[in-house]
């Protein structure tokens, strides 16, 4: 019997003036032991050098690709538009989603350890009828040591998500 392939994962990061934080995201993910098999940068108006930065990526890593989110109307909301959901789909539709096992969301500031994605795979393994999970968050606080970011029990922090494919097809 043939051995099952590998889940193909999708990321999609809607990013905004991330030009500090973005080449050590993408180092982060380049260093998983199991890499995305895509991961679609959006840009959506950065005033910094974002944008370049994200063409550079996507010159030099094979599984990066950069689009530009659409302007806003004028005297928009940005509340009212959902910024980062209209960037998180536009991704979804470059990308064609229906072609990958699992789909993330990750923020342009967040670097993840190199067994991320693989132990993250492997505990969703486990539990196949999980649809949706991700991972807890610390960030560098003012001593120069971490904190862990807050959150409920019961919530996925939406700077890390990954949902399996057809979870996310279910839930629109």
């Amino acid at each position: 019997m043939m051995p099952a392939a590998p889940p193909t994962i999708l990321l999609v990061s809607p990013v905004f003036n991330e030009a500090a934080h973005l080449g050590r995201t993408a180092r982060a993910l380049a260093a998983q032991t199991v890499p995305p098999d895509r991961w679609v940068i959006v840009d959506d108006g950065s005033t910094d050098d974002t944008l370049a930065i994200a063409h550079g990526l996507a010159a030099e890593l094979d599984f990066v690709s950069v689009i530009e989110a659409e302007g806003d109307p004028p005297g928009a909301d940005n509340l009212a538009l959902a910024r980062e959901a209209r960037a998180f789909n536009l991704g979804l539709a470059h990308a064609g989603p229906g072609g990958y096992d699992f789909v993330g969301t990750l923020d342009g500031d967040v670097e993840l350890p190199p067994q991320w994605l693989a132990t993250l795979l492997a505990r969703v393994a486990a539990a196949p009828r999980l649809g949706l999970a991700g991972g807890r968050l610390v960030e560098a606080d003012a001593t120069g040591g971490w904190r862990r970011i807050e959150i409920p029990s019961n919530h996925v922090h939406g700077a890390v998500k990954l949902f399996r494919r057809r979870c996310l097809e279910d839930v629109g």
